[in-house]
């Protein structure tokens, strides 16, 4: 299994050939030649704009990540929504054909490396309607932090313990796995 790409296993590159995979299952091409979907260095620290969303809760989703990434990427809030890369918006429509939608991300990419990302919460998905206000406030956070791991590149997982499995949300924390994936992803910064 790529545990940056979990739905990949042999990644043609040219010529029809496919490349070997290292020991933790990343193809070694994709990271030899620095093809895997990412920020760049120089957009780092990430500047976010999220007007109306509680700053505490997204400071605690984005300093999961920042340590799980091993300090290499960092957020900082945007002193103007133009200058952000990464924003945050509430939304009150699902996807069409998503009627389970609690959020999504989009990324635009320029030459394989993520130049802006935004990130979409619903703001009463259907799956809230059985839940107290504690428990909505925790699935908030947990697609939160879920959908971060997709505007920093990293894709759904095979293993359904981590945030980054499809239904992650339902995880609260990031596990070792995700951890592990997010620091590979950028180990060369």
């Amino acid at each position: 299994m790529n545990p940056l790409y979990p739905n990949h296993y042999l990644l043609p590159f040219s010529a029809g050939k496919s490349t070997s995979l290292n020991a933790l299952g990343v193809p070694d091409l994709l990271i030899a030649t620095n093809q895997a979907l990412r920020w760049e260095k120089r957009n780092l620290p990430l500047l976010w704009d999220a007007p109306d969303f509680d700053s505490a809760l997204l400071e605690s989703v984005m300093q999961e990540w920042i340590e799980a990434s091993g300090h290499k990427i960092n957020f900082e809030l945007a002193q103007r929504s133009s200058e952000a890369l990464l924003c945050f918006e509430w939304i009150d429509q699902t996807v069409m054909g998503r009627d389970y939608e609690v959020g999504h991300t989009n990324r635009r990419v320029h030459e394989n490396r993520i130049t802006h990302a935004n990130i979409s919460m619903l703001r009463n998905p259907a799956i809230d309607r059985h839940l107290s206000p504690v428990q909505k406030r925790q699935r908030l956070r947990t697609t939160l932090l879920h959908e971060l791991g997709h505007a920093l590149g990293i894709e759904h997982s095979n293993n359904p313990d981590d945030v980054m499995y499809y239904r992650g949300w339902q995880n609260p924390h990031l596990t070792p796995n995700d951890a592990q994936r997010i620091r590979l992803l950028y180990a060369s910064l």
